[in-house]
């Protein structure tokens, strides 16, 4: 069922990029004015952000049912290092709305791929994936 779920995680998590993507700037400047599209690269860089972040909301209490709680926690950690680290950097080199978006992004996609590294096991049994793991008994 994990699978599926995260399966499904990336699949909503791609059509809300795609979508946001394309349709920021309607999205954005029809209901709020054109005073605000200047927003509109942070609400593209907010929709591309959805993959890892709602693929992380399905493989986080998937670790703790299987009680891998420090891949959790080391995961959380290094997403909250590197998107705190990315937005420093880049508010203080280049100022602009989008900076910390960008930060945030960069730590969503750590958090996912350390939480996607724990189920490694299970993603290699998935139909499809090419590669079988042997079970551990």
């Amino acid at each position: 069922a994990a699978l599926r779920y995260l399966g499904v995680a990336a699949v909503a998590g791609a059509v809300v990029a795609l979508v946001g993507l394309a349709a920021a700037c309607p999205l954005t400047t029809i209901p709020f004015g054109a005073r605000w599209a200047d927003a509109v690269p942070a609400v593209r860089m907010i929709a591309v952000s959805a993959l890892p972040i709602l693929v992380a909301f399905v493989a986080w209490p998937t670790l703790l049912a299987r009680q891998q709680l420090r891949t959790v926690t080391a995961g959380c950690v290094a997403g909250t290092a590197v998107g705190v680290a990315v937005s420093l950097f880049l508010v203080a080199w280049r100022p602009d709305p989008l900076s910390p978006v960008i930060g945030t992004a960069a730590g969503a996609v750590v958090l996912a791929a350390a939480l996607l590294a724990g189920l490694r096991d299970l993603l290699a049994r998935a139909p499809g994936s090419g590669r079988r793991v042997p079970d551990a008994g």
